[in-house]
């Protein structure tokens, strides 16, 4: 602590300690990083809700056709009675003429709708196709990303290690009872330390008295008003 005010030197210490602070919480969002990906959990989720509503549509348009099929079916078999000459009674043949009428009808309106799940599922092919090429992007991306961030992290970690040494060294420079105290400090308010910057504390803004600037350049001295220790440059 040669040639530097105790003051001064918690102060490192308390900055020291922050940056630590910072560099773990660094480390841990990047570990977050590497194992959670919420875009790509929303687009992967996307395109697989994508593909549930093209197969529904696909299965959709599949039963409408088999069943214009059978419509189909039916009025070739009813045509074929109604023109073969085999039914002469008038009350069937007019049975059998809304019979047909009916089929017809019902033909025309399945085919409609069969045409509108021919273009749903055109649709949600497109989209679909879309939504599992962004996807995959996302996830090629990410797996180059993690492949970075792996090495990030290593660095992060190697940097952090020095500095554990380095505040290991300034701590022992401070007996027990001082490193207790601040650390309490610390942890109630933040910041154990506040620097001295034209006769105020610039934690708190307060006017700090000259005898007690004059105190903090050899000594420990709290700031009267927040209780951080001040620092004199």
């Amino acid at each position: 602590m040669a040639g530097m005010n105790i003051g001064a030197h918690l102060h490192l210490l308390d900055r020291l300690d922050s940056d630590l602070a910072q560099q773990e919480a660094s480390i841990r969002e990047a570990r977050r990083r590497q194992v959670q990906n919420p875009e790509l959990d929303a687009a992967e989720r996307g395109a697989a809700a994508r593909r549930d509503q093209l197969a529904q549509a696909m299965a959709e348009q599949r039963s409408l056709e088999a069943e214009l099929a059978d419509l189909e079916t039916r009025i070739s078999r009813d045509h074929t009675r109604l023109y073969s000459g085999v039914i002469v009674d008038p009350r069937e043949l007019a049975s059998l003429e809304r019979e047909l009428a009916h089929y017809r009808e019902t033909a025309g309106q399945v085919e409609e709708r069969c045409l509108e799940a021919m273009e749903r599922v055109e649709s949600l092919g497109v989209e679909s196709a879309d939504a599992a090429r962004r996807a995959n992007e996302l996830r090629a991306r990410w797996d180059a990303d993690r492949e970075a961030l792996t090495r990030e992290i290593e660095s992060m970690v190697d940097a952090l290690a020095g500095m554990r040494e380095e505040r290991e060294k300034l701590a022992a420079a401070f007996d027990p009872r001082t490193l207790e105290r601040y650390q309490r400090l610390r942890s109630s308010l933040g910041h154990a330390v506040s620097a001295v910057d034209g006769g105020v504390c610039s934690s708190c803004h307060v006017t700090i008295p000259p005898k007690d600037v004059q105190h903090a350049r050899e000594s420990l001295v709290p700031c009267p008003n927040c209780g951080r220790f001040l620092s004199v440059p």
